[in-house]
């Protein structure tokens, strides 16, 4: 078990592809946050 809350298959399934989904749309924002910086500091 992951946690006593879900099992390691409910992680792998479903709440890993979720967090996964989460932490590429942090780094698109990221990346587009950067370019306005840039865009706005020269």
């Amino acid at each position: 078990k992951v946690t006593s809350a879900i099992t390691l298959d409910t992680w792998k399934k479903s709440v890993k592809r979720f967090y996964d989904t989460l932490v590429v749309r942090f780094d698109i924002e990221e990346a587009w946050a950067e370019r306005q910086l840039k865009r706005v500091t020269r």
